[in-house]
């Protein structure tokens, strides 16, 4: 300390020490705070680059990403019915070599494969045979028998069958056959519409 600083008055010494004093705070603030900042100013760095990485990661993970079956081929309902038939035709195909397609026991192989049916195959017919106790198949039905092989019961059919439609060409044993046809489809099915025609179980025909 210099001897003019010594010289001045007490009250100039006291206000140039607060001020010196409140510049080394000033500065000491300033290099902790410039401390402070460069300690952690790697730490932001890193934590921002990780950021940026961790979002250009994201975006090439969403770039990148693997969706499975895109490039497959389209299969339309169409074409899965017409795979769904060609096996059907497959399967009925087998049906011309033997009858082990048939569950009742009375069936036989038929001319074509689509006629190859038992009557368990049959959704109508086998909810009739539901309605008995113990009757699985339709051959063995209460009413089978009385309603479509019973000769007078054929006989009064065709004449209400006449009465409704005209005289068929057919005569004796076909006209029964085919009274007999008539009879088993109001049977199972009650009631068809005009030209609508089902496939009747091999074990019935």
């Amino acid at each position: 300390m210099n001897t003019y600083y010594k010289q001045r008055p007490s009250w100039y010494r006291h206000i140039m020490e607060k001020s010196s004093e409140t510049q080394h705070e000033s500065c000491d603030s300033e290099g902790s705070e410039l401390s402070l900042s460069c300690a952690s100013s790697p730490f932001e760095d890193s934590e921002v680059l990780n950021l940026e990485d961790s979002d250009n990661g994201v975006e090439a993970a969403a770039g990148s990403q693997i969706n499975p079956y895109q490039f497959e081929a389209y299969i339309s309902n169409t074409d899965e019915s017409e795979i769904a038939d060609d096996d059907d035709e497959e399967e009925r195909q087998d049906r011309l070599t033997d009858n082990s397609w048939c569950n009742c026991g009375h069936c036989l192989v038929m001319p074509t494969s689509r006629e190859c049916v038992c009557c368990c195959d049959v959704e109508k017919v086998t909810s009739v045979c539901n309605g008995y106790q113990g009757i699985q198949y339709i051959t063995d039905h209460p009413g089978f028998r009385p309603v479509c092989l019973d000769i007078h019961v054929l006989k009064v059919a065709y004449y209400q069958y006449r009465q409704q439609f005209g005289e068929r060409p057919e005569q004796g044993n076909e006209r029964h056959r085919y009274t007999s046809y008539r009879q088993f489809a109001r049977l199972c099915w009650h009631f068809l519409g005009k030209e609508v025609r089902v496939i009747f179980p091999s074990c019935v025909v």
